[in-house]
């Protein structure tokens, strides 16, 4: 990740430069999944080659699946500008998609994030601790593509399918214990919040599911891991295996009924997972990776300075 950054960094122009770089401090928890006018150097300002190094950074923190989800939210800029005509307040453009560098990548401490219209991948790497890979937020304008050459694309198919199908199999008393209020929520709940505590719902527990829901919930969970590379995301199930699992609860709002808006989270003892979709008629998915302790690497920043004085 250090390499591929400097690599980047290095390929750019003094004006490039004051755009991507930024210093390593409050500002890189200034994060939002609308559009807004953003400061970091948009994909338009790069040259080709720039804009594979920047992809080779991205490529750190996700895995090609998560790249390929990212790629197919940004092409739905253009679907979207072509459904909703002139906009009042902005055009959708896929390359207003803006990189970051926060810090120095040499340093012990340092960031990136890649941020745009219902996109935000936020990297902090500590040396000596680890990785963080959150808030990742990812989004779906429209969640499937009614019309045209992409007509029937989904960006987020499998989040909103194995959800349904888990949801769907539930008895009456699972879902009367899952199901913790009858409409679901305009959006999901922890927003752009920079710091998230637990849900406070109880939600339906792994334990009280049986074997075949057990592995569904698995599938949903492995689906948001497995947008982040190889290494973190089995870092992320390795935890789960050793217990973890026991402490996961499955939450739904609204009815479970795809022409209906609907809404759930999964939650265990460090994550988070939230996912909405209900607005634009139900077309509208916007999904969520928190961690309690570990957004933007607090908790790998606590332990450094702990270990280490400055």
């Amino acid at each position: 990740m250090e390499k591929a950054a400097v690599a980047f960094l290095q390929s750019l122009e003094p004006e490039q430069l004051q755009l991507a770089q930024h210093s390593f401090d409050e500002q890189r928890k200034d994060w939002h999944f609308v559009p807004r006018d953003r400061k970091g150097l948009s994909l338009e300002r790069m040259a080709s080659e720039q804009h594979a190094l920047a992809y080779a950074l991205l490529r750190r923190g996700l895995s090609e699946q998560g790249v390929q989800t990212v790629e197919n939210i940004r092409s739905l800029e253009s679907i979207l500008q072509a459904l909703e005509g002139p906009s009042r307040f902005f055009e959708r453009d896929p390359e207003d998609y803006h990189f970051y560098v926060f810090g120095n990548p040499s340093d012990d401490t340092w960031g990136w994030r890649f941020e745009g219209h219902h996109v935000s991948i936020n990297a902090t790497v500590v040396k000596g601790e680890g990785v963080s890979m959150s808030p990742r937020f990812l989004g779906a304008n429209p969640a499937e593509v009614p019309s045209g050459e992409r007509k029937g694309l989904r960006a987020l198919a499998a989040e909103e399918d194995l959800a349904f199908a888990l949801a769907e199999s539930f008895s009456a008393e699972q879902l009367a214990k899952a199901v913790f209020r009858s409409n679901a929520p305009r959006d999901i709940f922890t927003g752009a919040h920079r710091k998230v505590s637990p849900l406070p719902v109880e939600g339906i527990a792994y334990p009280e599911l049986d074997t075949v829901q057990q592995s569904r919930l698995r599938a949903l969970l492995e689906v948001y891991v497995s947008k982040a590379e190889r290494e973190l995301g089995e870092a992320v199930l390795a935890e789960l295996e050793n217990g973890g699992w026991e402490l996961v609860r499955f939450g739904w709002a609204g009815p479970v009924d795809r022409e209906q808006g609907n809404y759930y989270y999964l939650q265990g003892a460090r994550f988070l997972i939230e996912y909405d979709n209900t607005q634009n008629g139900n077309n509208h998915i916007h999904s969520v990776w928190r961690e309690f302790d570990g957004d933007f690497g607090e908790d790998l920043i606590q332990s450094h300075r702990h270990q280490h004085a400055h």
